[in-house]
């Protein structure tokens, strides 16, 4: 099963079926206590190093959900070889899982009947459905979901983030006794509230105060990133440049990400660098993955070093984006840009050699 099922596999809390409660429980209850907890706020080692110091069913759950959180699914079918003995409805959920039988797995947790189960097959099912397109059907059941009465902790803020609703993050946010959960909802709700003038302040500081906690929180940079692109929006030119530069600085690898060197290149070309945008651009295009993304630098670098004066460097790069990208959007309008040029220095020319005539016919 591929890594991205793994956010769907945490929805299932470490029991939710009666019958994987192990009379072991008493006697190794602080190591289980550990182990639950790990869990709960993502330390998937320290988990499974717990449960691996109690027999019995729920350590085996545990050690099972740490590996599919991770996305290990072949971890996952390694421990059932070894378990195959081992019977009941969990088990046979994450036998499901772990062949990609996700409608199957579904169908397990449904059946279980307690309620927080039938919320995980639930988001299951919803996340096919956006997979295939069908973002409205999994809108409603994301929103049946947050309605429930005894719903996980973790269903409850993956739902929330998926529909993107404020209320309901602040919710998730404000409730989430799991810090890997509450900075999940946290981050989100930051990105929501930067949405509405009124409330983009709010955001942007809670953004701030998430990162500066746990920068290595998954998606801490790409809701960082949203205050950058937000003062861009605003024309907030020394503000955009200064939260790319921050964000270069917190996430060194973003100094290879086209998007971010663009975007520091657009603040510096509105407080009028434009040596140091000319630089950014030319990064951005020689970190560009796509032809387009290429083309667009490269022009841009052409744009720039117009307005510096230099010309012949500027047209240099116009006809590198026609010999290099001659198929991208832009090369096609840029074409026509760059013949009227030639045509304009030829006349030019042709005007200076006293060559009148063949001048006009151009």
């Amino acid at each position: 099963m591929k890594k991205s099922c793994a956010m769907m596999m945490m929805l299932l809390p470490a029991v939710i079926f009666a019958d994987v409660v192990s009379a072991d429980v008493a006697a190794a209850s602080n190591e289980l206590d550990v182990a639950r907890s790990a869990l709960r706020e993502g330390f998937w080692d320290i988990a499974r190093l717990h449960a691996s110091k109690v027999y019995g069913n729920e350590a085996r759950l545990i050690t099972l959900e740490s590996w599919a959180s991770e996305g290990k699914w072949d971890e996952v079918k390694k421990l059932l070889n070894v378990w195959k003995d081992v019977t009941g409805a969990a088990f046979d959920y994450y036998r499901a899982a772990a062949s990609g039988a996700r409608g199957q797995a579904a169908k397990i947790l449904a059946a279980a009947g307690v309620e927080p189960a039938v919320a995980a097959a639930k988001m299951i099912e919803a996340e096919e459905l956006e997979k295939a397109g069908d973002r409205q059907a999994a809108e409603k059941l994301w929103r049946e979901v947050v309605s429930s009465s005894n719903v996980s902790e973790r269903a409850f803020t993956v739902a929330a983030v998926n529909l993107k609703d404020p209320v309901l993050l602040r919710r998730a946010f404000e409730q989430a006794r799991s810090a890997t959960l509450r900075r999940k909802a946290g981050l989100s709700l930051g990105v929501a509230l930067t949405g509405d003038a009124k409330t983009e302040a709010e955001g942007i500081t809670l953004i701030r105060k998430l990162v500066k906690d746990a920068p290595d929180t998954k998606g801490a940079d790409e809701a960082f990133l949203v205050i950058a692109e937000k003062a861009l929006e605003g024309k907030r030119w020394a503000e955009a440049e200064k939260v790319f530069h921050e964000a270069i600085e917190i996430w060194p690898p973003l100094a290879k990400d086209s998007h971010v060197l663009e975007g520091r290149g657009w603040a510096q070309l509105g407080l009028g660098k434009l040596e140091d945008a000319l630089s950014s651009f030319a990064a951005a295009a020689e970190s560009a993955v796509t032809a387009d993304g290429k083309a667009m630098a490269i022009i841009k670098q052409g744009d720039i070093l117009t307005e510096l004066g230099r010309g012949t460097e500027a047209m240099a790069k116009y006809r590198e984006v026609l010999k290099s990208y001659p198929e991208t959007a832009v090369a096609v309008k840029l074409k026509r840009v760059v013949e009227i040029h030639e045509l304009e220095e030829r006349g030019r020319e042709l005007f200076k050699n006293y060559k009148f005539d063949e001048a006009r016919e151009i």
